[in-house]
């Protein structure tokens, strides 16, 4: 049951709190401002965020740059994401209590939005400024509610010490990789993040996808709605497809992200459909590796999940110019974009901070994301679906049933608890 909406307190208003003259000039390059809290007459009250360990220290940097600047501190606070995290968050929204600015991923923004527990933000030219997968991902309702810095998304690595072949379709990659199997050279067609317990639907969402098997409907502004789009024959045909590669041995359930990582990493997979989380151990190895768009299995577009971290803003701030300022003059900065890249290793959500990030490889993940993929739903009803999606989807691999039946039960499994 979503929770009433919490009330937000409004902005102090300009009259009599700034000192004439006295609106703060942006860190860095391009757009315009907002009201300065640098020039709040009184003594400032300190920031605090909440980070994860990869963001702490780009932004203890720009904590400094801001407190020089505006006389207000910065508390950064290490509190990776997960579900204690956001729970704490809106348990202490309300009582004025809590961290001014989290960072979280755009796929809570409607658990967040309706329970009323961050602002909507006036992003400074968005479209000059940010990639517009970023902007499609931070929007809900029509209005911007993050101010984006990472985009990330799953993409097919290529070993090229084993072969220099860009499959066009999925069964033209797993043809490639029985060629290197009945050759003693590989010992799976391709590898993937799964799991025995829940499955891992995000990771085969590109091949899902290619069947116009969509998670949910899209609007014609591309918006998702909350009727599901991955039923009928779409849905059926995806089912079947996952039925074979189950009995051939080409998806494995108990391919777990180490293992899967692991058996690309020592030469027994000639493809990984793999995210950025894995280029560091892939690099330690000094791999050659090519990044290559998921081909599609069903005909039509292989569409990638997209995920986007954000900075968003406490609707119930007691410094709401503060904070403001440093997410709409600070954090959006390709200059500061830049500074997180160096700590998270993901493609910034920056325009100019993307182009001018110098990694290859990480670029050919920003591609992807812009031209193949679509945001990971934010919508409330998602909630309902992971479970059963990536259940059934063990179990049709497993051989557990009938594949359109089994896919079928699931639909009327998500539709009733998006109901109730």
């Amino acid at each position: 049951m979503t929770s009433p909406r919490f009330s937000r307190r409004r902005f102090l208003g300009a009259a009599g709190l700034l000192v004439a003259g006295g609106a703060l000039t942006a860190c860095g390059s391009g757009g315009g401002q907002v009201a300065g809290s640098g020039a709040l007459l009184g003594r400032p009250r300190p920031l605090t965020i909440w980070a994860s360990q990869y963001e702490v220290p780009g932004l203890e940097k720009v904590a400094e740059r801001f407190q020089e600047d505006t006389g207000v501190s910065i508390r950064v606070i290490q509190r990776n994401y997960n579900g204690q995290m956001l729970s704490d968050f809106l348990t202490q929204v309300p009582t004025g209590e809590g961290p001014d600015i989290i960072v979280a991923p755009h796929d809570v923004l409607g658990q967040v939005v309706n329970n009323g527990a961050v602002s909507p933000v006036d992003l400074i030219d968005p479209e000059d400024n940010f990639v517009d997968i970023a902007l499609q991902a931070v929007t809900y309702d029509g209005r911007y509610y993050g101010v984006p810095f990472i985009i990330e998304n799953v993409a097919l690595l290529r070993n090229n010490a084993m072969t220099d072949h860009t499959p066009e379709t999925f069964d033209d990659l797993l043809a490639e990789g029985h060629r290197l199997m009945d050759a003693g050279v590989a010992k799976y067609p391709f590898t993937t993040s799964q799991s025995e317990a829940s499955g891992d639907p995000y990771h085969l969402y590109p091949i899902q996808s290619s069947f116009g098997a969509e998670v949910f409907e899209r609007d014609a502004d591309g918006a998702y709605t909350a009727e599901l789009g991955m039923g009928g024959d779409g849905g059926h045909a995806f089912a079947n497809y996952l039925a074979e590669m189950g009995a051939n041995r080409d998806l494995i359930v108990t391919m777990t992200p180490d293992i899967s990582k692991q058996a690309f990493i020592d030469g027994e997979s000639p493809y990984f459909i793999a995210g950025p989380w894995n280029l560091s151990d892939i690099q330690a190895a000094d791999m050659d590796i090519e990044v290559l768009s998921v081909p599609s299995a069903g005909g039509q577009p292989a569409v990638p999940f997209v995920g986007v971290s954000s900075f968003m803003i406490n609707a119930n701030s007691s410094s709401p110019l503060a904070a403001r300022d440093l997410a709409l003059n600070y954090l959006s900065q390709p200059e500061v974009q830049l500074e997180l890249f160096s700590s998270n290793q993901r493609p910034p959500a920056n325009k100019e901070a993307l182009e001018s990030m110098g990694d290859p490889v990480l670029a050919e993940y920003a591609r992807i994301a812009q031209e193949d993929g679509a945001p990971m739903p934010s919508i409330p009803q998602m909630g309902a679906v992971w479970n059963f999606w990536g259940i059934t989807q063990n179990g049709i691999v497993n051989g557990a049933g009938d594949p359109e039946q089994l896919w079928d039960t699931m639909i009327t499994n998500i539709e009733r608890a998006i109901e109730s």
